[in-house]
Formats: structure tokens, C-alpha cells, sequence
């Protein structure tokens, strides 16, 4: 049976939020996934632009190619938007991300890590 636990993402400091300051490939680091055998990371991340404009977020997962880059635009002003809603990661993948404007965007979220041995 699989077991899960809850965790800060690696990038926080005390569970707070992760302040994008990067503006270009490759980004502030978000969380790094567990490498351990059998054990998943189930990634949870939503973000508030803090600026009067809609601001551009890239979350680059494991590189900086196309395939590994999730595009959203934030739009100021409303709270927190999902980002990511239980993408499960593990191999010790990266997660970076950057925005349009430096410090404009924070990223709040959390791990559910999952042992399926």
C-alpha cells in the first residue's frame, strides 16, 4: 500500500513562499524531486503576480527545452493560480522558474511524496 506525506516545497524557506526573481532560463529554484526508488513527488504549486499587469510565468521541469516548460500568464491582482495540480516527479528532476518581471511573481505549494513499495 502507498504512503504519503506531506512536504514543504525544497525552494521554500519554512514552507513560505518563493519569490521569482529570474527573468530568463534557467530560473529560481522551485523544488528538486526525491530520487529514491519507488517514491513519487506529487507537486502542487499556484502563484500570485503581485504587479498591476499580467505578468508571464515559465516552470521549467527537468530542462529548458520546449517539451519541459509549462507557460502560464498570471494575472495581477487575483489571488493564487494553479500552476501545477499534483504532477507527480521523481529521477531528482529540477523544477525552475522564471517570469516576466523579476520579483513580480511568488510561488506557494507543496509536495505530497508518495512511497509505493
Amino acid at each position: 500500500m502507498a504512503t504519503y506525506t506531506k512536504f514543504k516545497l525544497s525552494g521554500s524557506t519554512n514552507g513560505r513562499g518563493i519569490q521569482v526573481v529570474a527573468t530568463a532560463s534557467t530560473g529560481t529554484a522551485v523544488h528538486t524531486a526525491t530520487n529514491v526508488a519507488d517514491t513519487l513527488d506529487e507537486i502542487w504549486l499556484s502563484a500570485v503576480n503581485h504587479g498591476s499587469s499580467q505578468t508571464d510565468l515559465v516552470i521549467e521541469a527537468g530542462g529548458t527545452t520546449s517539451g519541459d516548460r509549462i507557460e502560464v500568464g498570471i494575472p495581477p491582482q487575483q489571488g493564487l493560480v494553479r500552476i501545477l495540480d499534483g504532477q507527480p516527479f521523481s529521477g531528482g528532476v529540477a523544477l525552475t522558474a522564471y517570469a516576466s518581471v523579476a520579483s513580480g511573481v511568488t510561488i506557494f505549494g507543496f509536495v505530497n511524496r508518495i512511497f509505493q513499495g
